[in-house]
């Protein structure tokens, strides 16, 4: 059921009667060396035009915060409702929260990523870093994120076209952490590595046939160098007679 030209849920609103006297920001003594707690009471929730999961809340003085539904709920907040300083503070960081896993979420949706990708990610649309590491450790917690999978899953897709250092460099690119690179690099067997060069050879120099040997080599050399390939793995399919580098 909704209730008034908002379309606000009834359950944000305070039940008739609650709303009692005239002030509706007040301050009160709280004893301590803080002197005096203000506090807020809420006028009015009204769903965002854009996005219908969030709602913007106003007090007599205007608009305060937008929270998300989830934290109106879990909050019980509803007009009339009055809040600490404090509480503000905490309410904004808690729908935060809310936000980066809401964007987490979607971010994952599309692709596989790593934990730094996706907080750079979220830092990237304006949450902070604490709150943005906080939902990166909760997606990792629930499986959302493995960067030791995420790692395996790129070498198997790039060893057949490069090398061991560009499959690194790309790992590093990615956010995964040099230590795990290195672990999950030395999974993929030598003999892998070498038979991908030998393909790689064998393409190029049908690609050069035209060209003089040695200048088939100088462009092969060059190709498989940039592919991340050390000579020591592919020299013997470029020379098999003798080494000319």
């Amino acid at each position: 059921m909704w209730h008034g030209r908002f379309a606000v849920p009834v359950f944000f609103k305070q039940q008739v009667g609650c709303i009692g006297g005239h002030h509706r920001r007040r301050t009160c003594p709280d004893h301590t060396e803080r002197g005096v707690d203000t506090m807020t009471e809420i006028q009015e929730i009204s769903p965002q035009k854009r996005k219908k999961d969030r709602y913007n809340i106003y007090t007599d003085d205007g608009f305060l915060m937008s929270l998300s539904a989830e934290t109106i709920v879990r909050e019980k907040l509803k007009e009339g409702s009055v809040l600490s300083d404090e509480t503000i503070a905490r309410l904004k960081e808690e729908d935060t929260y809310v936000y980066a896993k809401e964007l987490a979420a979607n971010y994952l949706s599309y692709s596989p990523r790593t934990k730094k990708r996706l907080t750079d990610y979220l830092t990237e649309k304006g949450i902070d870093r604490q709150t943005a590491e906080r939902a990166a450790e909760l997606m990792e917690r629930y499986g959302y994120i493995d960067d030791g999978a995420y790692a395996r899953e790129m070498i198997r897709c790039y060893s057949s076209k490069l090398g061991k250092r560009a499959i690194r460099n790309k790992l590093l690119q990615n956010g995964v952490e040099s230590a795990l690179a290195d672990a999950a690099l030395e999974q993929l067997p030598e003999e892998d590595e070498r038979e991908s060069a030998q393909r790689l050879v064998e393409k190029l120099r049908e690609k050069y046939k035209d060209l003089p040997p040695q200048k088939q080599n100088q462009r092969i050399y060059g190709a498989l160098m940039r592919k991340g390939f050390l000579y020591s793995t592919f020299g013997e399919f470029l020379n098999q007679d003798e080494d000319r580098y």
